[in-house]
Order: C-alpha cells, then structure tokens, then sequence
C-alpha cells in the first residue's frame, strides 16, 4: 500500500472521532473554565500559609478518614445490594431499586435533614440506638462517615449492577455445571468478572464522600476537630474573601450581568454416560419447541448430529440443567434429576457431571491450573490436592506447558484440551461435549479422543474424592 493511500484510510478511520471533536472540545471548554477561572482569581499569596494552618491540617486529616471510612462501607454493603438488585427475583424490586437511587437526587441538605429524622435523638430509631448502645450519630465524627456513607452508597449499587447486567453470564453456566455453589460461583467467578467495576464504584464512592457538604454539615454540623471536613472548612474560607471583596460574585459585580446576558454452524454434542441417562420430555423456549427421547446406557459413547437450530445444544443443556424441562424427566445414574410432575429438580451443581462447552468458558481471572482445578476445589477437595488431579490431567492430555498460562495466552486449540481436562477432573458420571475438537487438527482430534476415554497414568483416582461424588467413569 502506497504512502498516500495508507493516509487516506487513517484518515478515514478518523472521521468519526473529527465528527464528535466540537461536542468533545465543548464538554472539555465547560469542565475546565470555570477551573481556570477558579485558579486565575484565587488568592495565592495566602494559599499556602492557610493549607499548612493547623485547622486546615486537622480538616485534610478528618475528610481522609471519613471519607475512606464511606467508601468501604459503601463497597461492603452496596455490593451485595447490587446482586440482590440485578440478579434477585421479587416483588418490589423496581421500588427498592428507586429507593435505593434517591440519595442522588435529593438535595444534600434533604437528604441530612431525612438522616435527622431517622437517626436523631427523636428520630425513628436514633433514640433506641443512644438509649440501648450509647451510640449516638448527630454532631459526631461517626455521623459524618453516616452521612457520607448515605450519599455515596448509590454510587457503588449502580456501578456494579450495571456490570452485572452486562456481564458474560456463561462463565456461571460453566462453573455451575462443574458443582459450584451460588456462594463459590459468586466469590470465585461473578465477582472477579465485575471487579474493574467494584473498584471505579469505590472510587466513585470515595469521590462522592470526600466532596459532600450538604448532609455532613445538616446532620453532623461543622465542629472543629471533630466534623469539619474540607468542604465546610472551604466554604467558609471562599465566604470569607468573597466578603473581602477578592472574587466578584453575584448579578451586581462588575461586568458579569454583560457576560451573563451574552452566553446563551452444523454442530455435534457428545455425551458419555458411565451410569447412564435418559430424557424423556418437552422443552419451550423462545418459540422453539423441542421434543426429546434420549436413553444412554452405561459407558455408552452417542453423538447428536444435525443442523443448525436443531436442539442438539438444548439438548445438551437439559441434561446439564442449564435449561429446565417444560415437560417430562431426565434421569442421570437411575435418579431423577429434573420431574416437572413430581417437582423435582436438582440445578447443574446438583448433578455428577462435566461439560466442555463449544465456546470453552475459562475463567478469565484464574490461569489454567487452577481452572482445571476449579471442580474439585468446589467439591470440597482441598488445594493441594486438587492442583495436583489438575497437573496430572494436562499432563495427560499434552497441556502440562500451560499451567500457569491465563486464558487470554492460550490459541483455540489450547483453550480446548484445558476446557477437557477442567471437564473430566472431577471424575463426572456424564460426559457433555459440544464441539469439543472443533479447533484441533484430525491427528491431534484422534488422539484427544483416545486420551479422554483413559484416565491418567496417576494418581488411581482424584485425591480426597468426596465419598458422595460419582464413581468414576475409568474405574
């Protein structure tokens, strides 16, 4: 490609960022005016003899504390308001949820005189708390962090609830197909994917109760040394050169009425059963109607082969209890795992197996050990043990090379032996492959299919195999 040509299609990459360059460059002139303007008429030449004032030291000291103190109890109690929020099924959630944004658009000193109301000596529940703990919340440095806290919680709940909402839920699927828990797939699995979040929510939060004035100052005063943080502390010092004449300010200073008036694929799935499963039933979802007869006998190999949109993943899914029957039973090792008639249903923790899904789903936040790992580690397997069934699986399936590698690291072909080794760890009674070879070159297909039907050279077994978990399919 020629000089001139190779500019011309930078150039024509750039567009779009010219076109948004007078709405940018207006956003960044409103932002940073009246900060220039703020540093050009300030009154320097005191600016530093009162930073270095013992109440100005002693105001810094008290906004970092409260202010951090905000922000943690922001994070500690806005993050699990925020999964309850965005992931919680219940009446009422719209309201709470509204509920929950009203500190931001009250006005500050609304917002401490409702904090007065509730936790004053008669408020609603500040005399119980003084007469029965001796805590008491107004005119306090606690009632500082309080109102702090009150304005910059909702910071935190919007910011980690919108990255929940958009999050890539598949990674859940996995781990949940792999026997984790709610609790161990939100600690090991959500809550890392949304960590980038949590922390700009914090600080947001932090942001926010470092710069709050109007319900501080409403609900816990301004007292020296003990609730006049910098906000209160820099509006006195600006009223006092305001009334010394050193900033014009209001509609009768010198020339700012004038200034004013002017600004106007085919797919195939695998599935391996040691005990044997069947599904016999119905499943309705989204306009798709799948009607289901599957029986595998013990140590059967069966391959679901069709075209696109044919259910052959659904199916797949039913058995892993991703997806519920709307109709019928699925059974796994003679029990019954989902009944629609009976009520009975077990979810994917709930059920002895493994699931290499077509796109992988790894674990972005672990490297690959402890992604192989990560089934037994949810079974109750401790780490020791578990990392070492994980090195003995990657080395049986040739992957040993990249234990310590993240997910990002790994080509296609790579993700899927680690998705494989991750899948058969924890010693499933049923085996669901959806396209598990698809990047591997048919040598290396032929000899994945071989080394995954034959356990390791050792140990025997997984170490410390809870007693209640499958047999496993190799024994």
């Amino acid at each position: 490609m020629s000089a001139p040509q190779a500019s011309a299609r930078r150039a024509g990459s750039g567009r779009p960022a010219v076109a948004l360059l007078p709405l940018a460059a207006a956003a960044l002139a409103f932002l940073a005016l009246p900060v220039v303007a703020l540093l050009a008429r300030a009154p320097w030449s005191e600016l530093i003899s009162d930073l270095t004032s013992p109440a100005a030291l002693e105001a810094l000291r008290l906004s970092l504390v409260t202010s951090v103190s905000a922000a943690i109890a922001a994070t500690v109690f806005g993050v699990p308001l925020a999964v309850l929020l965005t992931r919680g099924v219940f009446r009422g959630r719209s309201t709470l949820h509204a509920l929950v944004l009203l500190p931001m658009v009250l006005p500050p000193v609304v917002g401490g005189v409702a904090l007065l109301l509730a936790f004053g000596r008669e408020g609603l529940v500040g005399g119980f708390l003084e007469d029965s703990v001796g805590l008491r919340l107004p005119f306090t440095t606690a009632g500082v962090v309080v109102a702090q806290t009150f304005v910059a919680l909702p910071f935190v709940v919007v910011t980690v609830g919108a990255a929940l909402r958009t999050m890539d839920r598949r990674p859940e699927e996995a781990a949940a197909t792999l026997g984790a828990g709610s609790w161990t797939v939100l600690r090991r699995v959500t809550l890392p994917a949304v960590a980038p979040a949590i922390l700009a929510g914090t600080a947001l939060a932090w942001a926010r109760a470092l710069g709050e004035f109007g319900a501080t100052i409403t609900f816990a005063g301004s007292l020296p040394g003990e609730t006049r943080t910098l906000p209160p502390r820099a509006v006195q010092r600006a009223s006092d050169v305001i009334r010394r004449g050193r900033l014009a300010c209001g509609p009768h200073a010198r020339g700012l009425g004038r200034r004013a008036r002017r600004t106007a694929r085919p797919v195939v799935g695998s599935m391996t059963a040691p005990a044997g499963a069947t599904v016999q039933g119905r499943v309705e979802r989204d306009g798709f109607t799948l009607d289901a007869e599957l029986s595998i006998e013990a140590g059967e190999l069966v391959s679901v082969v069709g075209p696109n949109g044919s259910g052959k993943t659904t199916l797949l899914r039913v058995l892993a209890g991703l997806t519920p029957l709307t109709d019928g039973t699925t059974t796994i090792d003679g029990s019954v795992v989902d009944g629609v008639a009976d009520g009975v249903w077990a979810g994917p923790e709930d059920r002895p197996i493994g699931f290499v899904f077509d796109d992988r789903r790894l674990f972005a936040s672990l490297d690959v050990l402890d992604n192989v790992a990560f089934g037994l580690r949810a079974r109750g397997v401790r780490k020791a043990a578990a990392r070492q069934t994980a090195r003995d699986w990657l080395t049986h399936l040739g992957a040993a090379h990249l234990a310590q590698r993240s997910p990002a690291a790994l080509s296609a072909g790579e993700s899927q032996r680690v998705a494989l080794a991750r899948a058969l760890a924890p010693a499933p009674a049923l085996l669901l492959l959806d396209e598990p070879f698809s990047a591997l070159d048919e040598p290396s297909r032929q000899w994945m299919r071989r080394a995954s039907t034959h356990r390791p050279p050792k140990p025997d077994r997984p170490p410390d195999r809870p007693p209640d978990s499958p047999r496993p399919w190799w024994s």
